[in-house]
């Protein structure tokens, strides 16, 4: 009876050492959370699907704080709002400063492309580190980490 306890022990200690190793946490692996900063690198027409790339020199982005708050920048305007998330639904109210701005480069106004689709998103996606917001506007916005 001593040999079938020990060896039962012995067995539990191995089992519980290949479990502790093969259960890694999520953040081991390539768990990104939205509770970031994110820079806006393309945006999808929602009505073709064409992608428009943002140029380098452009910087758009979005941070989800921890506290439910976001802070917003376009390229003259900046903001901040809360945001909601159940599920893969997203809902943002950000409000913009409304400064006026120059027009942008190749025709591509990137001021109005954020300013009238932040508050139209509706669902999220994160895959690695590239978030994709989908909106009920003209445009799906595709983001990355702001590193």
């Amino acid at each position: 009876m001593k040999t079938f306890i020990k060896n039962k022990r012995i067995l539990f200690i191995i089992i519980y050492f290949f479990m502790s190793i093969s259960c890694k946490k999520d953040d081991d692996f390539h768990n990104v959370s939205i509770i970031n900063t994110w820079k806006l690198i393309s945006v999808i027409s929602t009505s073709d699907n064409q992608t428009i790339v943002v140029p380098q020199d452009i910087n758009i982005s979005i941070a989800f704080k921890d506290s439910s708050e976001v802070i917003c920048h376009s390229v003259c305007n900046s903001g901040y709002g809360r945001f909601t998330i159940k599920n893969d639904s997203l809902n943002i109210d950000c409000s913009l400063t409304k400064m006026a701005c120059p027009q942008g480069i190749e025709g591509i106004d990137w001021e109005s492309i954020i300013r009238s689709n932040i508050g139209l998103v509706r669902k999220y996606i994160l895959s690695d580190e590239k978030l994709t917001l989908k909106t009920e506007g003209y445009y799906n916005l595709n983001f990355i980490i702001q590193k």
